[in-house]
């Protein structure tokens, strides 16, 4: 007579002749009539709704609905009696309990018992007070399909009990969503908005951004030569793979920044970009046996041409320049130690150690070996974990008297590193020294061969009173001795 669900027989179908109706009204299985419609290459109204849930407590009242509408238009008498057949097996009710307390809470509203009550029942819940604030609720038949708890069992089977927050949900739309306060939850551990880590890196970013740097975010893994190619703070026997990657380029967990940056940098390199400055706060895997940290990576490169500056060229003191401000922002003392690192270029490469060349090693920095660079990229790489966001550079008032800076010209061995300069000035403790740095180093004419003219600056400043010539002289020249005895170039012997 008809395809259940789907489509009606050229037999039974109404024409003008027809004088005898006999109406079937029917709740169909949706799976089977998406089915059979999918198998039978047919699209109707009737299978567009019974293949998405039709109410199955609705039969008997359709039918009766649809032999009135017959009469009320075309005329006609309805026969007495109706057969009403129901499946045993099927249980069409659905239930579940609400708690007034717990919708509240959930809300951020103050609901009234009476309010819930009246939204509830007025669209087809049933509601049992069984205590004040809670109630036992029966869900209505045209409601059966969007709040099963069970979607994934056979329809009618009997279900547990329907998820509160579906009530919630209900509430929620009679009350209005327009009436619920604009006020974000509240989140702990590492989503909360104030923590440590989260403040750390805004820090972080906060400066490098104030440096001339840009944010890149790149993925959480690479290819295996890359992370073979460039070295890493820290790494454990062989990269953590991935069970199932992408691809070839994206096998394992990255152990360090770098890969990432380098390519983003090669990236804008090839489309013309003059100049890189960018940098990734993420984590990285060192290895199996190693838990997962945290770490900031740099590269530049390039040139920086201005209308109102000279252009100049970014190289590794640019890079060590920013590390180092970075580095005093949280009150850190960061030293450079020479040593060769894959994938960077020998004489160029570092290890970064904290408080002196002794301390432990907390980064990297070097020019990056390659040979698809356009012009010479420069690496840094730190744990974030040495950058204490409650320890910063504390600052000093300058003194309202006025300083006197001096130059001092050192002849010294070209394998005198500048860390060990920097450290006995330090233990020197001069009077009212305030600052002293590199102005210029010179290798030509008049200069021994292995030697290097280096020419510091040093900056006086009293904070009670004008220091006097003599009184800079003085200190002056017992800094030039204490440099020239401990550094002064005494030949190739």
């Amino acid at each position: 007579m008809a395809l259940a669900g789907i489509m009606g027989g050229f037999d039974s179908e109404v024409s003008a002749s027809t004088v005898d109706i006999l109406i079937e009204s029917a709740h169909f299985e949706p799976a089977r009539v998406r089915a059979g419609a999918k198998a039978l290459g047919l699209h109707t109204d009737a299978n567009h709704r019974f293949e998405r849930g039709a109410d199955p407590g609705i039969c008997r009242v359709a039918a009766d609905r649809v032999a009135r509408m017959i009469v009320e238009i075309a005329g006609g008498r309805v026969a007495a009696g109706a057969l009403d057949v129901e499946n045993p097996d099927c249980d069409w009710q659905l239930g579940g309990q609400l708690s007034l307390d717990r919708a509240v809470r959930f809300a951020g509203v103050d609901f009234e018992a009476s309010d819930v009550e009246r939204w509830l029942t007025g669209v087809g819940f049933s509601m049992n007070q069984t205590a004040p604030g809670m109630w036992d609720i029966g869900v209505p038949t045209w409601r059966y399909y969007d709040m099963r708890p069970d979607p994934g069992k056979p329809i009618g089977e009997a279900e547990g009990p329907v998820f509160e927050a579906d009530f919630f949900e209900e509430i929620l739309r009679l009350h209005g969503l327009e009436g619920i306060p604009a006020s974000l939850p509240a989140v702990g551990g590492p989503d909360l908005g104030s923590s440590t880590e989260h403040e750390r890196r805004q820090a972080i970013r906060t400066h490098l951004a104030a440096s001339g740097y840009l944010e890149a975010i790149a993925f959480a893994f690479h290819d295996e030569g890359a992370d073979q190619r460039y070295t890493a703070l820290e790494s454990q026997g062989e990269p953590l793979r991935l069970a199932n990657p992408l691809s070839e380029l994206y096998a394992v967990m990255r152990r360090s920044l770098i890969p990432g940056l380098v390519g983003a940098a090669e990236f804008n390199q090839r489309r013309g970009c003059q100049a890189i400055r960018l940098f990734e706060i993420g984590h990285v895997f060192p290895g199996a046996d190693r838990a997962e940290y945290e770490v900031v990576s740099l590269i530049g490169g390039g040139h920086v041409d201005l209308p109102w500056d000279q252009a100049s060229a970014f190289d590794l003191f640019e890079l060590k320049g920013v590390v180092e401000s970075l580095a005093k922002r949280f009150d850190v003392d960061v030293f450079a130690d020479s040593a060769d690192l894959p994938g960077l270029v020998a004489g160029t490469s570092s290890r970064l150690h904290r408080s002196t060349t002794a301390g432990p090693v907390i980064g990297l920095m070097g020019q990056l070996e390659t040979d698809d660079s356009i012009y010479p990229l420069y690496v840094a790489e730190l744990s974030t974990a040495i950058f204490n966001i409650e320890q910063v550079q504390p600052v000093e008032l300058p003194s309202r008297f006025p300083g006197v800076e001096v130059d001092l010209t050192l002849t010294q061995s070209l394998a005198t590193p500048w860390s060990e300069i920097v450290r006995v000035i330090d233990q020197a403790d001069v009077d009212d020294l305030v600052r002293f740095g590199l102005k210029d180093r010179y290798m030509g004419t008049g200069v021994p061969p292995g030697a290097v003219n280096t020419t510091l600056y040093f900056l006086y400043n009293a904070a009670d009173s004008s220091l006097t010539r003599d009184a800079v002289n003085e200190r002056h020249v017992a800094v030039r001795g204490l440099l020239e005895q401990r550094f002064g170039w005494k030949g190739d012997a």
